[in-house]
């Protein structure tokens, strides 16, 4: 399954504000907490490489997959910041995996 992120074009400031990742480990720190990236751009930065990843795990076959990134929103109603979910996008994320355990399996 692919791991969902809150990157996307043309996030909202409010957004932007909840990114910390790309700010903490992606770029050069002029500064102690002080980057040179804007946050716009950090996103961007971290967004490509997590397209063509998962990309490469869409045509991978003989295995089940899941498409979390494209399935759950991206916004602040599922995401705490660039990656981890708030409470209901847990619940999505569940809903989701059950859902094709269930069609895999037949079980319910």
């Amino acid at each position: 399954m692919t791991q969902p992120s809150l990157y996307k074009k043309n996030m909202s400031n409010y957004e932007l504000t909840a990114l910390w990742i790309g700010k903490t480990f992606c770029y050069k720190k002029r500064v102690f907490f002080e980057g040179s990236i804007p946050p716009q751009i950090h996103s961007a930065l971290l967004r490509k490489p997590r397209m063509m990843f998962q990309e490469r795990q869409r045509k991978t076959k003989k295995v089940y997959f899941i498409d979390l990134d494209r399935k759950v929103e991206k916004n602040l109603k599922h995401f705490l910041d660039d990656l981890h979910y708030t409470e209901e996008g847990t619940k999505k994320v569940a809903k989701l995996v059950a859902n094709k355990i269930i069609q895999l399996t037949g079980y319910k």
